[in-house]
């Protein structure tokens, strides 16, 4: 989903406004677009980096070797039996294996006859390099190149325009993770009350437009979090979330759900509210090595979890679902123009009366886009709103001027302490437009902005 290069060319544009009250848009989306993946800067940015690095998991499968099975299935050939341990130890780092993964399909067997088509592969992601807690050495690799983990990073790939993993083919049978694209071919529900597969059935209904049976998923999901506002850190927690890669599947489905033309307007109120939180605890657990943001491990609670294709790739696609670009406010490429506070908990950058200058609190990223139309969300929110607390616009660098612009006031929140997105719609004509995303403080509330998101409506 890269941007296009632009061309020069005149400037010509169509823009307008609009709010989305009670954090959703009385007016929604026209339908839901599952498998909408974009950039989100910086951390999913710099977990992609990761990924492709020298301490990450893509390499180049050659020699690449069919040894034995990690998963005991009734199908396994007799000259590949299931043994666990064997695969672990064999591919340490200095060896590269594939094996079949959980529904039996095997990478770089295009033909699908059981068996590899060449001992020198490509590039692909094996499962995890050791690396764990503060991105430190804590075990041997894993080098063994999964059919299904390959499948799900190859969203990840297209999303920020890297080199797709080698070695995929379509198999006749279930992919589990070819929902996550939207793609309900050959697709069957699992039935089952586990996170993951809470939120994969959901992803599948809500592809084939069952908003009622996917909100359903969605609410045994939170029941099962056993959520609780923190009052202190004005945000949800979600304690018996055990993994990770739940909470990236969770979010997944908080995306594409929150903009449902077919929910009232209170329950995408309420989605979107845990949207802000769940990206919150997202950012919260992802692995640093000093100030270098890494990948995220399996488990949040056990020190001795790995980083790992799977679960980084999840949370990933989790924090760019259903956008084009994402922007972390107060985080690189915006920039901060006033002394805002950033608060790394919560995930917020605020503006304090007494303590923030006022006057143009965020700009940025003064990025290309494609023509088209797009969607500005500022995701703000307030204790107590009174007045006019804000103005936001897009603006292009170039021409010098402002595109579009609103003044944000206490009757564009819903509730106090509630966030809401104050949405600007802009139609760009011009084959060279670049653009900022602006935040102007008025200095008479303190109010809280958590990202901005950029989508193609």
């Amino acid at each position: 989903m890269a941007r296009a290069t632009p061309a020069r060319g005149a400037v010509g544009l169509v823009v307008f406004s609009a709010l989305l009250l009670g954090c959703v848009s009385s007016a929604p989306q026209a339908g839901v677009r599952v498998g909408v993946y974009g950039r989100h800067h910086p951390n999913g940015a710099a977990a992609v980096d990761y990924l492709y690095s020298a301490d990450g998991m893509w390499k180049r499968m050659d020699p690449i070797e069919y040894t034995v099975n990690f998963y005991d299935r009734p199908d396994n050939p007799p000259a590949h039996p299931a043994n666990k341990q064997a695969l672990i130890a064999y591919a340490d780092g200095t060896r590269f294996t594939t094996a079949r993964d959980a529904n039996g399909h095997l990478l770089l067997d295009a033909d699908h006859d059981g068996q590899l088509d060449t001992a020198h592969g490509g590039f692909a992601f094996h499962e995890h390099n050791g690396i764990g807690l503060g991105g430190e050495p804590r075990a041997t690799p894993f080098t063994n190149f999964w059919f299904d983990d390959n499948w799900l990073a190859r969203y990840v790939s297209r999303a920020y325009g890297r080199p797709e993993p080698d070695g995929l083919s379509e198999p006749a049978g279930f992919v589990r993770w070819r929902v996550v694209g939207g793609d309900t071919t050959h697709w069957n529900t699992y039935g089952a009350d586990y996170f993951d597969t809470l939120a994969l059935d959901g992803l599948y209904y809500l592809a084939r437009n069952d908003t009622a049976r996917a909100l359903r998923q969605w609410e045994r999901m939170l029941g099962k979090s056993l959520y609780r506002y923190d009052h202190a850190q004005r945000r949800y927690r979600y304690p018996a979330i055990p993994e990770n890669y739940y909470y990236g599947l969770f979010q997944i489905l908080t995306s594409f759900l929150m903009d449902s033309p077919e929910l009232p307007l209170d329950k995408r109120n309420e989605i979107f509210q845990h949207w802000v939180s769940l990206r919150s605890a997202i950012l919260d657990h992802q692995e640093r090595r000093g100030d270098v943001l890494l990948g995220w491990r399996t488990s949040i609670n056990d020190p001795t979890s790995l980083i790992n294709t799977e679960t980084t790739a999840a949370n990933v696609l989790a924090l760019g679902a259903g956008a084009l670009d994402t922007f972390e406010a107060g985080q690189a490429p915006l920039t901060v123009k006033a002394n805002g506070y950033i608060r790394q908990t919560p995930h917020v950058l605020s503006a304090v009366v007494g303590a923030t200058r006022p006057g143009l609190l965020i700009d940025g990223p003064s990025w290309p886009y494609a023509p088209g139309r797009y969607r500005v969300e500022f995701v703000l929110r307030a204790k107590a709103p009174r007045g006019q607390l804000a103005t936001v616009e897009v603006y292009d660098p170039r021409a010098q001027r402002a595109l579009v612009n609103r003044q944000v006031t206490s009757t564009d929140f819903s509730a106090a302490d509630a966030w809401v997105r104050v949405v600007l719609f802009v139609n760009l004509t011009n084959a060279d437009s670049h653009l900022d995303f602006r935040l102007r403080w008025h200095g008479e509330d303190d109010l809280d902005v958590a990202c901005i998101r950029v989508v193609r409506p």
